[in-house]
C-alpha cells in the first residue's frame, strides 16, 4: 500500500511532472465546463425566400450560439431573473389615447438625449407581457432607441399603472384597441415606418392585429420573443400551478384597482376567489352572449394566421416551463415564407440571459432584424417564395 502511494515519487522527475500537470489540467477543464456552455447555434425554422435568405445574411447573432452561464441553463432561473433582475433606465413620456369607444389607452414614448431620432426615424411600438409595463421592457427600449427607432410602449387600457374609463378591459386577443393606436402613431409620423415586437403574453393581442387586419396594418415588420401560439394550452390549462398563481395574482391585482368602474359589469368578489386562469377569464372578459368555447375561439391568436402579411421572427427557447416546446406550430414556419423561427435550447420563458449584467441575447436580435427587414424594404426586395 505504501508503495503505491509513493510511486510517482519514485518516477523521474518528467515522468512526474507531466502526470502531475495532466491531472491539474484535467481538472481544470473539468471546472470550466460548469462556466461554459456547448457551441449549440440556434435551430432555424423557415421557408426559402430572398426575404430569408437576405435576413439570414445579414444577422450575425443568428449565426452565433447563446451562451448562457452554466448558473444560467436553467429554465426557471431564466425565467425569473429575466422578470427581476434591474433593467436599464430610460425616461418615458407618457400620452394617453382615447378611442372610439371613449376608453383610453397609455402610450410611453422613450426620451432622451442620448438617443438620435430624426423626423423620419422609423418607430417601434413594444408590447409587454398582459401584466408588464414600460419598465419591464426597458431594456428592448434601451436597445431599439440606441438603433435609432423612435420606441414607445403599448399599455392596454387600465394596464400601465393607467386609468380605466370604461366599463370593461380589452382581452388577450382583441386588436380593436391596437388598431386605432396604430392608425394614431401612423397619422402623426407619416413619414415613419413602423414595427412592433410582443414578449410573451402580450403577444396574443399582436398576432390576432397581424391576422385580423392583413395587409392594412401599417406595419412594416414584426418580432415575438417567447410568444404564446395556443392560448388555451399555455394561459388557460397549460400552466403550472405556480407560474399561473402569479400569472392570475397580478391580473386580480390590476382588476382590484380598476373595481369601482368594472363593479356594474364584473362579480368582482367571485373574480378575485378565482382559482385558475380560465375561470377568471370567464368571469371578467367573456361577454355575456357567449360560451367560454366562443369566447376561446374569438381570441385565439393564431386563428387569422393564413392572412398575416408582415414578416415575423419569432424567439422560442426549447426549455420554456410556460410556452411548451410542442404548442409551437413549426408547420407555419416551414410554410409561409414570411416567417422565421428561432430557437434555443435554453433561455426559459422571455429570458435569454447570457450573464445577468448584460441585456437579453434577443434584444439585439430582434432589433437587427426589424432593422434589416426594413433595410430590406428600402432596397426594392421582393420576398415571395
Amino acid at each position: 500500500m505504501d508503495s503505491m502511494v509513493l510511486l510517482p515519487f519514485m518516477m523521474p522527475l518528467p515522468v512526474a511532472l507531466t502526470l502531475v500537470c495532466t491531472s491539474v489540467l484535467a481538472v481544470m477543464l473539468y471546472v470550466r465546463s460548469f462556466f461554459t456552455s456547448t457551441d449549440t447555434l440556434p435551430k432555424m425554422y423557415y421557408k426559402e425566400s430572398t426575404l430569408n435568405t437576405h435576413l439570414l445574411n445579414k444577422s450575425s447573432i443568428m449565426r452565433r450560439p447563446f451562451r448562457p452561464s452554466f448558473w444560467l441553463k436553467n429554465r426557471h432561473v431564466q425565467t425569473f431573473l429575466g422578470c427581476v433582475r434591474p433593467q436599464s433606465i430610460v425616461h418615458f413620456e407618457r400620452e394617453y389615447l382615447q378611442l372610439s369607444d371613449k376608453g383610453v389607452v397609455a402610450l410611453d414614448w422613450v426620451i432622451g438625449a442620448n438617443y438620435v431620432i430624426r423626423r423620419n426615424s422609423p418607430i417601434c411600438i413594444v408590447f409587454p407581457s398582459l401584466t408588464g409595463d414600460a419598465n419591464s421592457v426597458s431594456d428592448l427600449c434601451a436597445c431599439t432607441a440606441r438603433k435609432g427607432f423612435r420606441t414607445v410602449v403599448f399599455n392596454s387600457r387600465g394596464h400601465g399603472n393607467s386609468f380605466l374609463t370604461t366599463k370593461k378591459l380589452q382581452s388577450f386577443g382583441d386588436p380593436l384597441d391596437v388598431r386605432q393606436s396604430v392608425l394614431y402613431i401612423h397619422q402623426k409620423h407619416q413619414r415613419s415606418h413602423i414595427v412592433a415586437v410582443a414578449m410573451g403574453s402580450g403577444s396574443t393581442v399582436l398576432f390576432s392585429y397581424l391576422g385580423e387586419y392583413g395587409s392594412s396594418t401599417r406595419l412594416k415588420a414584426t418580432a415575438f420573443i417567447s410568444p404564446v401560439y395556443d392560448t388555451t394550452q399555455t394561459l388557460i390549462r397549460g400552466m403550472s400551478k405556480f407560474y399561473e398563481f402569479s400569472l392570475l395574482s397580478k391580473l386580480k391585482f390590476i382588476l382590484f384597482k380598476h373595481a369601482h368602474a368594472l363593479s356594474e359589469v364584473v362579480d368582482m368578489a367571485k373574480a378575485m376567489l378565482c382559482g385558475s386562469m380560465l375561470t377568471f377569464q370567464e368571469q371578467v372578459y367573456c361577454r355575456s352572449n357567449e360560451s367560454l368555447d366562443q369566447f376561446l375561439e374569438r381570441n385565439d391568436p393564431m386563428r387569422d394566421v393564413d392572412d398575416i402579411s408582415v414578416p415575423v421572427l419569432c424567439v422560442n427557447s426549447t426549455d420554456d416551463p410556460i410556452c411548451k416546446h410542442n404548442h409551437t406550430p413549426f408547420d407555419i414556419f416551414q410554410f409561409y415564407p414570411n416567417m422565421l423561427l428561432v430557437a434555443t435550447d435554453h433561455g426559459g420563458h422571455c429570458g435569454f440571459l447570457e450573464s445577468v449584467h448584460r441585456p437579453s441575447w434577443t434584444d439585439k436580435l430582434v432589433v437587427d432584424y426589424l432593422a434589416s427587414v426594413l433595410e430590406f424594404t428600402s432596397k426594392g426586395y421582393e420576398h415571395s417564395g
